[in-house]
């Protein structure tokens, strides 16, 4: 019996210092926790300040503008892939634009724009011919566009695309 109750107690002994070597894990992972939680929330407040600069600094940029221009023949690349631009960000107006492509890219593919942000005006142009694309994002005029205004256009562009977002204009559009 004796023999017994020393071994229970032993065990005893033996669980209370694991509950409490647990009990000081917690604590500690607690604390690196909220210190990460500080460093993170740190960090996004920095992120915000830079994205609040940019702005500042993306309303300074001078408008740029592409009138009565056409482009004919074989785009090919990886992501951004347009027939007159890949990429085209803020304050840009395009006139009167054609392009007869035939693009190969995988995401962001757009007949005339892979992708455009902020400000972007596109008018009285089109696109045609084909877009064979593996990734997202594959429009007929513009990839992805963000915060752009599109007026009075049209594509004939065949679209064949294995990934998500996909439309005779636009495979997405946001803002």
């Amino acid at each position: 019996y004796e023999k017994l109750k020393n071994d229970y107690n032993n065990l005893q002994k033996e669980n209370q210092n694991l509950n409490e070597q647990i009990k000081t894990l917690k604590n500690e992972l607690l604390s690196v926790s909220n210190t990460n939680q500080k460093e993170i929330f740190e960090m996004k407040e920095k992120m915000q300040k830079y994205k609040d600069e940019l702005k500042k600094t993306e309303s300074k940029i001078p408008p740029a503008n592409v009138n009565n221009s056409s482009v004919t023949g074989n785009i090919t690349g990886e992501d951004y892939v347009g027939g007159i631009a890949g990429r085209i960000q803020h304050n840009v107006t395009i006139n009167n634009l054609y392009a007869n492509v035939d693009l190969i890219g995988h995401g962001n593919v757009g007949g005339l724009i892979g992708m455009s942000d902020t400000n972007v005006r596109l008018n009285n142009s089109h696109s045609s011919g084909s877009i064979p694309a593996t990734g997202d994002y594959v429009g007929g005029l513009i990839g992805d566009s963000h915060g752009s205004y599109i007026t009075s256009c049209y594509s004939d562009v065949d679209i064949i695309t294995s990934g998500s977002y996909a439309g005779g204009i636009a495979g997405r559009t946001l803002e």
